[in-house]
């Protein structure tokens, strides 16, 4: 007998448009997001800012007294500053009394069409094309930055700049306790200079979350790749009493709200995409518990680039996620 469950999303809440919206679209849509309790009590919404020309390089703001009802905008908490190129994927970990975020910026699109996206194109990064091939042979070599505030101040940020940079359009991290140590997991190209190649789910340590080892290994192989910047996107671990789950987005065309689940007791070697136990239908998933329920979040523009298994562009919604036992 199995001793993991099968996780699913209450009414396929997202695909059926019932699921409970807490951040408002804009004008273009949000995408990848971190949810977090902060020490009075309320919960916050941070994640990036779509838009046609300067997408990603802000990151959205909003604040409730819930986790499950609509929360109220307020101005950006962060925007890229001078050097930099994107704000991406935000996560956060708390430690004590103070919040830890990290994101991904993505500084050089080496090897890259200049046109390639429109949205790639930052008035802070000067470099050409060739430029970027040059000096970095060709592959995307994408840095994270790491920022904390005081739990009872979020917005109060105080900056410690690049925890490490990787060949391979390394992103979307993703930071969890594993143990006496933290475990940075995050997105990974493995094969370059193609559009189809392999995308892996990689993973770091650290003992202070200021200091990270090199490369540890992979927590999951095999993800095929239909987009230059790699299919796997927004890894999220979690631990439940049975063992961990991990959830990745694998996004393709017909597929950008596709988020696969593998369980293992093992936090650091989940196999290969053969051994997902499910299949949601989620972008950048952020999952918490609040009020004694399991919830999973949802996102994510671009329906029409990448297929129209979702017709519009939307903000961040939640549904409650279930778990069955396997058979």
């Amino acid at each position: 007998m199995n001793e993991y469950c099968i996780p699913h999303i209450e009414g396929d809440a997202f695909r059926n448009r019932t699921a409970i919206e807490i951040v408002p679209p804009g004008e273009a849509g949000c995408n990848d997001h971190t949810v977090f309790r902060e020490a009075e009590g309320r919960w916050h919404c941070i994640g990036i800012i779509n838009h046609p020309t300067t997408g990603g390089q802000k990151f959205f703001h909003a604040v409730g007294e819930t986790a499950i009802q609509p929360m109220k905008v307020l101005k950006p908490i962060y925007e890229i500053r001078e050097g930099e190129t994107t704000c991406w994927a935000p996560c956060s970990v708390i430690s004590g009394d103070t919040i830890h975020f990290f994101w991904t910026d993505a500084t050089d699109f080496a090897g890259l069409s200049d046109d390639l996206f429109t949205s790639a194109k930052r008035p802070l990064d000067t470099k050409s094309s060739s430029e970027r091939t040059a000096q970095y042979g060709g592959w995307q070599v994408y840095c994270q930055r790491h920022a904390t505030a005081p739990l009872s101040d979020v917005r109060r940020w105080t900056h410690h700049g690049v925890v490490f940079r990787e060949e391979g359009a390394v992103r979307d991290p993703h930071v969890v306790r594993v143990g006496d140590r933290w475990m940075m997991a995050y997105n990974r190209r493995v094969n370059p200079g193609t559009k189809v190649g392999e995308s892996v789910v990689s993973y770091r340590f650290s003992d202070d979350l200021f200091n990270w080892g090199a490369r540890a290994g992979d927590l999951v192989r095999g993800i095929q790749d239909t987009q230059w910047l790699g299919s796997g996107e927004s890894p999220f671990l979690l631990k439940r009493k049975e063992g961990w789950y991990l959830f990745v987005t694998h996004v393709g065309p017909g597929n950008y709200h596709r988020t696969k689940v593998w369980f293992s007791k093992d936090p650091t070697t989940f196999g290969t995409d053969e051994d997902a136990i499910a299949v949601l239908f989620s972008h950048a998933g952020e999952v918490f518990e609040y009020n004694g329920k399991t919830w999973i979040t949802n996102t994510g523009p671009h329906s029409s680039y990448y297929g129209e298994d979702f017709p519009y562009n939307i903000g961040i919604e939640v549904a409650e996620l279930k778990w069955d036992p396997a058979d």
